[in-house]
């Protein structure tokens, strides 16, 4: 008995599909590929400039075990150097107080474990801005003799939107030069730009820091505002720092390559 075998049938659509599958995608491929040739390059750039702002940042600090007093004298305290705003002519948009903390305290053995309560603690900030640096030395010498307070001060400027602009800029052209001369180097060129993102760390400007206590934990002889006013104020300059991360595409530059390979497999 003979066997009967059937060949099966493709329809007329189906066989360019299976065609078209098994040929190289072209095109398409070589796009794809030319896309994944490129460089990736970091360009930083700093503008320094003198500042125009001193930020000032004062802390109150009262314990007691009772809670009501120490939250007294705090106020008191906060009244006396929210009175200094009238007195050194600083405009009420440039002093901001910050949030009131209450906390408890409590005494620990030597092991560090916790024995019996000590007493509330109650602190509360206060924001100033001085817009002129001549008077440093009087805003400095008012502060530390008004109250006990902690007190730290940066500089600032009143054009750092417009700095971070245009270092901001600056950045881009420079990452763009070091791409550029990557390239060229290798005898390509740079194609479009792929990818460009701002640093997350470019905190946009720098400035100087530094801090005074006037608290009672400030034991030295005489301590005081004569201790911390030099007669002298120099501010120098801060910087105002960007750095952007850019991507471009790589043209040109196969041959190059080609012959590169081919002289370092000899």
């Amino acid at each position: 008995m003979r066997s009967k075998w059937r060949i099966p049938r493709f329809s007329s659509l189906a066989l360019p599909l299976v065609i078209a599958a098994a040929l190289p995608c072209g095109t398409a491929c070589a796009d794809e590929e030319a896309v994944e040739r490129k460089v990736s390059v970091w360009g930083t750039a700093v503008t320094r400039v003198v500042p125009d702002i001193v930020l000032w940042r004062l802390t109150i600090t009262d314990t007691d075990r009772n809670l009501e007093k120490a939250k007294s004298r705090s106020d008191e305290k906060l009244t006396a150097l929210l009175g200094l705003r009238e007195e050194l002519g600083v405009d009420p948009k440039d002093l901001q107080t910050g949030q009131l903390e209450i906390s408890r305290e409590y005494d620990r053995d030597r092991h560090g474990n916790v024995t019996s309560f000590k007493h509330f603690r109650v602190r509360r900030g206060i924001t100033l801005r001085q817009r002129d640096l001549a008077r440093f030395d009087e805003y400095l010498a008012r502060f530390v003799a008004n109250a006990d307070v902690e007190l730290d001060f940066s500089f600032d400027t009143s054009r750092r939107l417009e700095l971070r602009h245009q270092t901001r800029l600056e950045a881009v052209r420079i990452a763009r030069t070091k791409a550029e001369a990557m390239t060229g180097a290798l005898g390509a060129r740079l194609g479009d730009v792929l990818t460009i993102d701002e640093s997350a760390g470019s905190s946009g400007w720098r400035s100087f820091e530094t801090n005074f206590s006037n608290t009672e934990s400030d034991d030295r002889p005489g301590a005081g505002a004569e201790d911390a006013v030099a007669g002298t104020f120099a501010p120098g300059s801060i910087e105002v720092r960007i750095s952007v991360h850019v991507a471009f595409a790589i043209r040109g530059g196969e041959k190059a390559g080609s012959e590169d390979a081919r002289k370092s497999g000899e």
